[in-house]
């Protein structure tokens, strides 16, 4: 084989390509950050930290004795019987005073503790006895009775159950013993593979917190976490369109009506965030380099109703990658949470398992592993906003 000549000055084109050194930089470059606010919050040592026992975690939720309901039919100036909203005639007793909120009119309860409604004394007060619609709010706004008058009827909430089931959460990965044993750019492969396998496994614990469905099947057996999504059902505002100021206070209204008003966060996706900052410029105000909330940094904060403190606001960045609409689209929600009635539990603590190979495999197969589950109280004290495009 003849021998190749230069015959002219080199240049990088003519040594071979194995003999050029590449200018490599070491550290290799993510697509996307660790975006695991929520994940990184419910963690922190300040919120209430508890072991789930068992694969079902239950809990157990109460409330006070309603002080509101509705007139469920319309009722005449002369009408003594009073039908309000089906099932919330056990709202009432006998002594209850009660105020029709449309017409004034101010009742005295002389039977109460039925089905349907009570029956009670008309236009007690200055406003006398007034024929009202369906649906007029009645407030029960306190309680009189006779003097030397036996025990009132008893009346105390029953409480209620709830119940999420835990996931085992699993990210696996391995190299061949020759791969391992060979350089490359970057570093070794299993402490790159490690490192980027831990950031995965957080964020599907991040996922399921908001996205999670409730589940269980006898086969295997297998069960799956609830998130957000799966839990808060009451206060669900469908923005449809465009969030104007009006819009926004008659939600936060709704959603800081119960619950702890100092101890809400409002997760948002990059376009519902976007239209707040744009709507408040007044009252948006973009959160310093070390400002964090529970552990995690957030993006604003917005002033709240009711006279409360400001509420943090963090941008979740992956759900710009969702479609936007009207329509229940994800990129278009925001969570409004009560961080103190939200608890992450775990059954297994995070666990980097490692020789998870078979005795005779030429390598190495490790796995990151977690069986955690997520409690949801008063589900009436969170709120999901849903459809804003604008």
């Amino acid at each position: 084989m003849a021998v190749t000549i230069l015959s002219a000055a080199a240049t990088t084109k003519d040594p071979l390509s194995n003999e050029l050194k590449v200018s490599m930089r070491d550290q290799i470059a993510m697509l996307d950050t660790d975006d695991t606010q929520f994940t990184t919050m419910l963690m922190d040592s300040r919120l209430q930290k508890e072991k789930a026992n068992s694969f079902k975690e239950e809990w157990l939720e109460d409330q006070y004795v309603p002080r509101l309901s509705t007139l469920g039919a319309s009722a005449a100036s002369t009408d003594t019987a009073i039908t309000t909203a089906s099932a919330e005639g056990f709202y009432f007793r006998a002594g209850d005073i009660v105020r029709n909120a449309v017409t004034g009119e101010a009742m005295l309860v002389t039977v109460g503790n039925t089905t349907g409604g009570f029956t009670a004394t008309r236009g007690i007060g200055t406003v006398i006895a007034t024929s009202s619609v369906s649906g007029a709010d009645l407030i029960i706004v306190g309680h009189s009775d006779a003097q030397a008058a036996t025990l009132p009827v008893i009346m105390m909430t029953q409480r209620t159950t709830n119940y999420n089931y835990t996931v085992i959460v699993r990210h696996s990965y391995g190299f061949a013993r020759t791969a391992m044993q060979t350089q490359w750019y970057g570093g070794p492969l299993l402490d790159k593979e490690r490192r980027k396998k831990l950031v995965e496994h957080k964020r599907a614990i991040e996922q399921t917190l908001f996205w999670g469905p409730r589940y269980y099947t006898a086969t295997g057996p297998q069960h799956t976490c609830g998130g957000l999504a799966e839990f808060v059902t009451t206060n669900v505002t469908s923005i449809a369109g465009q969030l104007t100021k009006a819009l926004l206070q008659t939600t936060l209204r709704t959603g800081l009506q119960y619950g702890n008003l100092d101890q809400k966060v409002l997760f948002a996706a990059p376009l519902p965030a976007a239209a707040l900052a744009q709507l408040l410029q007044d009252n948006w105000v973009r959160s310093g380099p070390d400002e964090t909330v529970f552990g995690s940094k957030i993006d604003g904060v917005i002033g709240s109703a009711y006279g409360g403190p400001e509420i943090p606001v963090v941008i979740k960045r992956s759900w710009n990658n969702f479609q936007t609409g009207t329509g229940g689209q994800y990129g278009s929600k925001c969570f409004l949470v009560d961080m103190a009635n939200v608890q992450y539990l775990t059954l297994q603590d995070t666990v980097q398992l490692r020789n998870r190979q078979a005795p005779d495999y030429d390598g190495v197969k490790e796995e990151y592993l977690t069986e955690h589950t997520f409690r949801v109280e008063i589900e009436k004290s969170h709120q999901l906003w849903t459809g804003i495009t604008s």
